[in-house]
């Protein structure tokens, strides 16, 4: 089994999850090169797997509180 069927499992128990998904489905090519950018992000500020999962808790946070996220200009 492929580590991305775990996830995908996973991601179908929350709305979110299930949105990102179908995302992922439709946008195959961006959704890789976003979670690429994301891992050498973490890696790059030396995060250690707990800390960039609190981070991506708070992250989550964040955006609950922005009805849309606006490109920097």
């Amino acid at each position: 089994m492929s580590p991305y069927a775990l996830t995908a499992d996973e991601l179908e128990k929350t709305y979110e999850g299930k949105h990102y998904s179908y995302y992922r489905q439709c946008n195959g090519q961006q959704a890789s090169e976003l979670e690429k950018n994301v891992k050498m992000l973490i890696a790059e500020n030396n995060l250690t797997a707990t800390v960039a999962k609190g981070f991506l808790e708070y992250m989550k946070l964040v955006i609950d509180g922005c009805s849309y996220l606006p490109k920097e200009k």
